[in-house]
């Protein structure tokens, strides 16, 4: 998926005929893509053990890059009290929500699942917050979306392949069918578009603005997609779907603070 994203990258960034950013930004991005990468990894070993849950940390990285707008970018004139608000009712459901036993789940699966899950929202979690710093840090720099993008994908297609031959035979999965791959490349173009979209709202906005409108589209829609495809509404309880709502409202009430 990477490497046909890198190529759409390529292509397109040929096409259009902006001029090369240079080696050190291009480098420099190509490095925070190839990290990317394992954090992709990660999360999609998070997923694996619940689509649901996994959605509800997508305060995580979030609050992670806001932290460092601030701190490294001046960002703290956005910060206001409805922005709290809104952060302490996400974290709170969401650390209440990764510790919360799942109605019907087997003891093993209780036991095991919100230390390995938290383990791996962790690590792709501190991998985004600081990927969205490096996005507005370009954006303030308007380097082209296309080169952006470009070096990003490839960054990643290293990182991929780091992956792909340091994991065990049984993560690689089977070959792909022809089928798959034109699968693959839907998917490829789909991320592609969706990282410039992402740079491009970073290059109009400071993080503290994109990110909370990132978290509640973030928060939202992987939850209906783990509940009602592939049927983890059937061992949710009451208690975890309340807590679900909780930290959608203060989602959406991030994302109208400003």
């Amino acid at each position: 998926m990477f490497v046909s994203a890198a190529v759409i990258g390529w292509v397109t960034t040929a096409l259009v005929g902006h001029p090369f950013m240079g080696l050190t930004a291009f480098g420099a991005i190509a490095l925070m893509g190839c990290v990317n990468a394992g954090a992709a990894y990660c999360q999609w070993r998070a997923v694996e053990i619940s689509q649901s849950r996994t959605a509800v940390f997508t305060w995580a990285d979030d609050l992670i890059a806001m932290g460092l707008g601030y701190a490294i970018l001046s960002e703290q004139r956005y910060l206001t009290p409805t922005l709290v608000l809104g952060v302490v009712i996400c974290v709170g459901c969401a650390v209440a929500m990764a510790f919360h036993k799942r109605a019907g789940s087997d003891e093993k699966s209780s036991r095991a699942s919100p230390f390995a899950l938290l383990g791996w929202v962790a690590a792709y979690s501190v991998i985004w917050g600081v990927a969205a710093l490096v996005m507005r840090i370009y954006g303030l720099r308007a380097t082209s979306i296309f080169w952006f993008a470009t070096a990003w994908y490839t960054g990643a297609v290293l990182g991929a392949l780091v992956i792909r031959y340091t994991s065990s035979e049984k993560e690689q999965g089977e070959p792909l069918t022809l089928k798959g791959l034109a699968g693959v490349f839907v998917l490829s173009t789909t991320i592609w578009a969706a990282l410039a979209l992402k740079y491009w709202a970073s290059m109009l906005a400071p993080i503290t603005v994109t990110q909370p409108v990132f978290q509640v589209s973030e928060l939202v829609f992987p939850v209906l997609v783990g509940l009602f495809i592939f049927k983890e509404h059937q061992t949710l309880s009451h208690q975890g779907k309340l807590l679900l709502a909780l930290a959608t409202a203060g989602g959406i009430v991030i994302a109208f603070s400003y």
